[in-house]
């Protein structure tokens, strides 16, 4: 593979990330004057919205919310920070829940996919294994498991590319008019900036993911 386009591939897939984590420490500064923290604000939102079912819990695993038991998961720094990255991102994974609430499609095709994709690729990442030390006794047998598990790997970049849509919506037609009404002006300036940092780390997965099958099938290892 041509090492420039390499080297693009692999800008376009780390730069995001570098950023969005910059972006995201440079204002996770707490800041007196905002009305509350992010686990306050998701409270004060599930109420607005009367999500009552809607569950908030500390996570050292990630913010995320997680669909199948209706859940917000904020890591300690968002949920008891009082900086505009904390709120940012509580608005974000709340903006899921409404998704959720809203019987978003997109959002219910990736909890599916997702689930199913994870129990694939453990199978897939054993038969592979098994595949390899049987190379020498009937290379058929790889091959045909080697392109079961490109497969497996072609279902992440399918949730990748749903996932976008999904995140620019919490994003940016969901989280971005709550903080507008919760947040300054110059403040809401700054958090378009963290969530748009955090949109293009979810763009360069789907990169990632596709010049990694890309990488592999150039290699021919079978």
């Amino acid at each position: 593979m041509n090492p420039i386009l390499v080297g693009g591939l692999l800008f376009l897939t780390l730069v995001p990330q570098f950023w969005a984590k910059w972006v995201m420490r440079k204002y996770s500064k707490n800041l007196e004057d905002l009305p509350g923290n992010g686990g306050q604000l998701v409270r004060h939102l599930k109420k607005k919205y009367k999500l009552q079912q809607l569950q908030l819990a500390e996570t050292q695993l990630g913010d995320h919310f997680n669909p199948l038991t209706n859940t917000i998961h904020l890591t300690p720094a968002n949920y008891a920070g009082r900086s505009l990255t904390a709120v940012a991102v509580a608005a974000h994974e709340f903006s899921h829940a409404l998704q959720h609430a809203e019987g978003s499609v997109l959002l219910g095709l990736r909890t599916r996919l997702a689930s199913f994709a994870l129990i694939l690729n453990r199978i897939f990442d054993f038969l592979l294994l098994f595949g390899l030390a049987l190379v020498f006794v009937n290379p058929l047998i790889t091959r045909v498991v080697f392109a079961c598990w490109l497969l497996s790997r072609a279902l992440g970049i399918l949730i990748h590319l749903i996932t976008l849509p999904v995140e620019l919506d919490a994003s940016f037609r969901k989280a971005l008019p709550i903080l507008k009404d919760y947040l300054r002006a110059e403040h809401v300036t700054i958090v378009r900036q963290i969530l748009t940092a955090c949109a293009y780390t979810y763009l360069a997965a789907s990169l990632a993911a596709f010049w990694a099958i890309l990488f592999i099938l150039r290699r021919r290892p079978f």
